[in-house]
């Protein structure tokens, strides 16, 4: 892969069993039974991102259902110029920014038990709950756009030019804000007697 896209997996990789084009289309064409395989398929990876990035379950909740409602809409006019999957988490991004800015943003609270751990932290430390919660609240004081570069370049594996489509920004722009996430996550474990590892990878992109 190319310096310039940065570490990770492609869009391809991470998707590597995209749901099949006659679906797709059929979905285009307004088959229900299309898009809510689109909606099952696509759906947890989409709740964790509208979650990463509002930290409030009833606003992640308004947010994904409003980024479903969008994307069926938007739907037939979708051409293929990147990946459904890349289309779809950027409709979720911007439908997130927006409910954040159009509502009172609610105390942070915990990432609910139904997102899965791996959304926690990219390589689990051990079954550690002190921990766990450490890394949450950590998490929960990045601003919005770090805590999903986070989600989507270690957790989900995709590489810079895919999250910098998602996110409307340059690759450099993706860079810098996973190494500034990175480093205040690192920050915040460095002095805690739980903590086996920083659960980021370390190394630079």
């Amino acid at each position: 892969m190319p310096a310039s896209t940065g570490g990770g997996m492609d869009d391809g990789d991470v998707m590597s069993h995209e749901l099949p084009d006659h679906v797709v289309e059929a979905a285009k064409h307004r088959s229900h039974s299309a898009f809510a395989a689109i909606v099952d398929y696509y759906e947890p990876r989409l709740r964790a991102t509208v979650f990463y990035v509002v930290q409030d379950e009833e606003l992640s909740r308004d947010a994904l259902q409003e980024t479903f409602l969008r994307a069926y809409r938007a739907l037939p006019r979708f051409r293929g110029d990147a990946s459904l999957g890349t289309w779809l988490h950027r409709i979720a991004y911007t439908t997130s920014l927006e409910q954040l800015r159009v509502r009172r943003r609610r105390p942070e609270t915990p990432l609910p038990a139904d997102v899965d751990d791996a959304a926690v932290m990219v390589s689990d430390p051990g079954d550690d709950m002190a921990l766990r919660e450490i890394v949450s609240g950590a998490m929960a004081q990045l601003p919005p756009e770090q805590r999903l570069v986070l989600l989507l370049v270690d957790r989900d594996g995709y590489d810079y030019r895919t999250v910098a489509e998602i996110m409307g920004v340059s690759c450099g722009t993706v860079c810098s804000r996973l190494q500034r996430a990175r480093g205040k996550l690192r920050l915040a474990l460095a002095h805690e007697p739980q903590s086996t590892g920083f659960p980021f990878p370390t190394e630079e992109p």
